[in-house]
């Protein structure tokens, strides 16, 4: 997919390192599954 939009990988991997330095990661592997509200609808 880079490729095919004119980017080199090595580019994608540097830009991916930047932002997770920037805003974090997964390291603990983490996901919100789901959300409860005190809505009914």
């Amino acid at each position: 997919m880079a490729k095919y939009n004119g980017f080199k990988l090595e580019d994608v991997i540097e830009e991916a390192d930047k932002k997770n330095k920037a805003n974090g990661g997964f390291e603990k592997r983490l996901f919100l599954e789901k959300v409860i509200t005190g809505d009914k609808d």
